[in-house]
């Protein structure tokens, strides 16, 4: 029984050791222009049957659907559920919440801009908890514009407070470590 553990432990540590010794070295990263090797890049405007995109509808009908497809088995992968409005969240058996944050400010970027903040609970419906998930949301928009304007969206773990060193935004709960203390990475003070 003892010769069988010790056999057994000198078999794993001679298969580990024999797996460490046969990775290949990781090459040094290239910082130097020059020794990238030559490549094409794909033609965004060309379908992958080689036509030129040059109107809107073989834009739409073709080569946007193929990007799309690229994307999602290159890169970002399939989403696993369909995006759905708020109204259908409810089938699913979800509510959400809207609550202000902060009060709306039309005075930062001097005078250009209005900071809003509003924190989204999501929850079961009829369940409204203090453990429910809550998402601040962050808007800052140009002031005198009419119409539709362009949105950014930006997804952080580490609170709205790490975007930008503006002292109006809520200081909201983050996901931390146990102890708190400073984030190395990017040396903000986490209560």
């Amino acid at each position: 029984m003892f010769l069988s553990r010790i056999h057994t432990l000198a078999v794993a540590f001679l298969l580990t050791a024999s797996l460490c010794v046969l990775q290949v070295p990781i090459p040094p990263a290239n910082f130097d222009e020059d020794k990238v090797p030559k490549f094409e890049l794909t033609d965004p405007l060309k379908t992958s049957d080689g036509r030129k995109v040059d109107t809107p509808e073989l834009w739409n009908t073709v080569r946007r659907p193929e990007l799309l497809k690229l994307f999602e088995e290159e890169m970002f992968g399939k989403s696993p559920l369909p995006l759905s409005p708020i109204e259908n969240l409810g089938t699913i058996g979800l509510q959400v919440s809207i609550q202000g944050v902060g009060l709306t400010d039309s005075s930062v970027f001097n005078g250009k801009g209005t900071r809003s903040q509003i924190r989204l609970g999501l929850h079961k419906r009829g369940e409204e908890s203090k453990e429910d998930l809550k998402i601040d949301v962050l808007i800052y928009k140009p002031n005198n514009v009419e119409g539709k304007i362009p949105a950014l969206i930006g997804l952080n773990f580490r609170g709205n407070h790490t975007v930008d060193a503006d002292p109006g935004i809520h200081l909201g709960t983050v996901w931390k470590t146990p102890r708190g203390g400073w984030d190395g990475r990017d040396d903000v003070l986490v209560p």
